[in-house]
């Protein structure tokens, strides 16, 4: 008799169970789902600098995280293509890291973008993130209209683009450094190095902006061993005037790994003293 009392009581416990455990699933999957755009922080100034600083930290789970700082619509864009964007923002990290170090992050400064080209070109470039003798001006936009009806409360920003990281273009500079990584990866030692110089020493093209210059060809004449050298060093020529390329090439005429014709040819660069038909020949297309 003991026994048929206790197993009501089991059947009951057991519904009991199953009730709470449909109840609680029903009230998860019915809860209004969090606006995302709440999210977004309320400081134009902090989302810059948040996302600078998720980029150097470089591993793959934060340069992710820089993904949900971008605007909806280019998150929405980037959904399907999350690998291809990664590679993008990690090719900026490793273009810092080699001219300022692994700590590149800790030397960022993200002002307010007063000064160039007057109002309309500060409207369109609200901030400007400056590294060592680098910098990257950063267009932001609230994102509370993107909801209807638009969100409440204070205005939240997104990042819009990133003048010197284009989501579409810069390929030269990619394709050169992913010609980088595959020969780093696959060990081939001075040959990947000679690989790598000429890659980037024939890649350019007549119209590249300046920081497209910048990001094909510094990451090479930083490696004394790098094949090509000459014709990358005479390439910088268009953007000699600039202070990274300028603070690159003085540091190649001391730096004793460097061979003494590398080292002439960066002083010729900085002088601005080498002839057209050297230049030409040497691949430059922009000779002023």
């Amino acid at each position: 008799m003991a026994e048929l009392s206790i197993r009501p009581m089991r059947w009951f416990v057991t519904l009991a169970i199953l009730a709470a455990l449909i109840f609680g699933g029903c009230r998860h999957f019915s809860r209004p789902v969090p606006n995302p755009l709440r999210t977004y922080p309320t400081s134009g100034r902090e989302l810059v600098r948040r996302y600078f600083s998720l980029i150097a930290a470089g591993t793959p789970a934060d340069l992710q995280k820089t993904q949900a700082l971008l605007s909806w619509p280019l998150r929405r864009r980037f959904r399907k293509q999350a690998a291809a964007y990664r590679q993008r923002v990690g090719f900026l990290d490793d273009y810092l890291k080699g001219l300022f170090g692994a700590n590149w992050g800790a030397h960022m400064r993200v002002v307010a973008n007063e000064t160039v080209g007057g109002p309309a070109s500060a409207v369109q470039w609200q901030y400007v993130v400056a590294v060592g003798t680098e910098k990257f001006h950063v267009r932001i936009a609230v994102q509370n209209h993107l909801h209807r009806p638009a969100l409440r409360g204070p205005p939240r920003f997104g990042v819009v683009a990133i003048r010197e990281l284009p989501w579409a273009g810069g390929a030269r500079a990619e394709r050169a450094a992913g010609v980088r990584s595959l020969l780093s990866f696959g060990g081939m030692g001075r040959s990947g190095e000679l690989l790598q110089g000429i890659s980037a020493a024939y890649g350019g093209a007549g119209h590249e902006k300046p920081w497209q210059i910048k990001q094909r060809l510094l990451p090479i004449v930083e490696n004394p061993q790098a094949g090509a050298l000459r014709q990358c060093v005479y390439q910088l020529w268009p953007v000699r005037h600039d202070p990274t390329v300028r603070a690159v090439l003085k540091k190649i005429t001391s730096d004793p790994r460097y061979a003494p014709e590398i080292q002439q040819v960066a002083r010729q660069v900085l002088a601005s003293h080498v002839p057209k038909a050297i230049l030409v020949g040497n691949g430059v297309v922009n000779t002023h």
